[in-house]
């Protein structure tokens, strides 16, 4: 069990650093005299002036100018808070049809409520979606005010 620990060790150093090793560059002068540089080492017997790693070259990209980065941005937060608001503006008219139809249907349960052996059944409901009927009308207030908040952030955006 240890065994597979430490091959699994040993395994992860090697592949780390495989992964790092630098690579170097070599300065050194032929028979002849000729300087050379390359990235390989020299074969043996020549002499070596200098080892250096090659430094790593970090690509820079452009940066905006902050105006243009300042109006992109505020352009995109606009967006999303239009975005949410418009969901927030949907949820909200759903939430008050459901709320129509639950009070419609109370109604009708109400008018039915005439007939004497149903009348405490049908009242009961009635009260019940009439309840569910507030809460839905609750919802979409907070709903619309969430919305008309975001839009007020959006439009300060501009």
């Amino acid at each position: 069990m240890r065994s597979r620990y430490v091959w699994l060790i040993v395994l992860s150093l090697l592949v780390y650093g495989a992964g790092h090793a630098g690579v170097n560059n070599y300065t050194w002068k032929d028979a002849q005299g000729v300087l050379n540089i390359t990235d390989y080492p020299p074969p043996e017997g020549v002499e070596i002036l200098d080892i250096r790693p090659v430094p790593r070259q970090r690509v820079k990209r452009p940066a905006r100018p902050p105006e243009a980065a300042r109006a992109a941005d505020a352009q995109k937060s606009r967006r999303l808070l239009e975005g949410q608001a418009a969901r927030y503006r949907a949820e909200e008219a759903a939430a008050r049809e459901d709320a129509v139809s639950l009070l419609q249907e109370a109604q009708h349960l109400r008018s039915r409520s005439a007939i004497r052996k149903v009348k405490r059944k049908y009242r009961r409901w009635a009260a019940v979606m009439e309840s569910e009927a507030r809460q839905l009308v609750h919802r979409a207030d907070a709903l619309a005010k969430k919305a008309e908040k975001l839009e007020i952030e959006a439009g300060a955006l501009l």
